[in-house]
């Protein structure tokens, strides 16, 4: 029987953790625009020692992950990238939604230290919408990478004495992090004008990130963009590369993938959380989406 959680499951249109706060509305310079909309999202980081032999199988998360092998050597496979050696001393970046899987095959096990995050932007998008992951990162700014994600989960995982003082300490600490992982992923080819055409689907990416558990249909939305219907699917797909029922469909099932790794809730409950109200619905859903069905996705990444 499937554990249930201790609490009531809030929206799940609230991120775990933000620290950035939205401004209202939005500016039409695109700094200021990125600067009012950015947020950031903190769901686990800690040190773990995996023994021998060990494999996470092949995945698809719901949030970033960035990971650095302290003792022995790991195998990352990435798609899109192949198979990546990292060695104590490196690091790997995995996009949300990337499909990948890391293998221990040394004998020793290994010790690494890793964390799970996200950086939206422009009513939503993920910040690797704009920025490409160099995959394997070696060296200085692997160094530089593990010390700022120290200091994010030092901040996100300390018992709050002066909750000022800790919100400015981990917004600080977020920064940091922000910064140097634009120091080291190229900007996409396609950033500025994806940046311009989001500020005119302002409007509906926010009402989309921020409501999607609710009824939504294709004209609700239309009204919002104030735009003719092929003006707008044009411009939507050129955002998010997806039409736009499509995209609220994922971003229900990633709202409940990460409601499966982070609660105790059922599948039931994460169904009516996400907005289906009928869950053998969502499983198949879900299930076509990721590859497998809701309890096996918690039970293969609770390991």
């Amino acid at each position: 029987m499937e554990k249930r959680m201790d609490t009531r499951l809030k929206n799940l249109s609230d991120n775990p953790i933000v620290i950035e706060t939205k401004a209202s509305g939005f500016a039409p310079d695109p700094v200021a625009t990125l600067e009012q909309t950015l947020e950031f999202s903190f769901f686990e980081g800690r040190e773990t020692h995996h023994a021998f032999p060990h494999t996470t199988g092949w995945r698809t998360l719901p949030f970033s992950v960035f990971s650095s092998p302290l003792e022995h050597d790991a195998v990352t496979h990435l798609d899109g990238y192949g198979d990546i050696a990292v060695v104590p001393g490196d690091a790997v970046l995995i996009p949300a939604g990337v499909r990948h899987k890391s293998d221990v095959d040394c004998a020793g096990g290994v010790r690494a230290l890793w964390m799970h995050f996200t950086f939206r932007l422009l009513g939503g998008l993920d910040l690797f919408a704009m920025v490409s992951s160099p995959g394997r990162i070696t060296g200085q700014a692997a160094e530089e990478g593990r010390a700022a994600m120290r200091e994010v989960i030092r901040h996100y995982t300390a018992v709050a004495d002066n909750p000022l003082a800790t919100m400015a300490a981990r917004r600080l600490a977020a920064t940091r992090f922000l910064h140097f992982l634009l120091d080291i992923c190229p900007v996409k080819p396609e950033m500025h004008q994806r940046i311009a055409d989001s500020q005119r689907l302002a409007r509906v990416l926010a009402h989309l990130h921020a409501h999607y558990a609710e009824p939504m249909r294709r004209d609700d939305l239309l009204r919002l963009a104030r735009l003719s219907r092929s003006h707008f699917h044009t411009l939507f797909h050129s955002v998010t590369g997806m039409g736009p029922m499509e995209y609220l469909k994922h971003r229900r099932i990633q709202a409940a993938q990460t409601a499966l790794l982070t609660t105790d809730a059922s599948v039931r409950e994460i169904a009516h959380a996400v907005g289906y109200g009928d869950a053998f619905h969502f499983t198949r859903l879900f299930t076509a989406a990721v590859g497998c069905s809701p309890r096996e996705f918690r039970h293969r990444n609770f390991t």
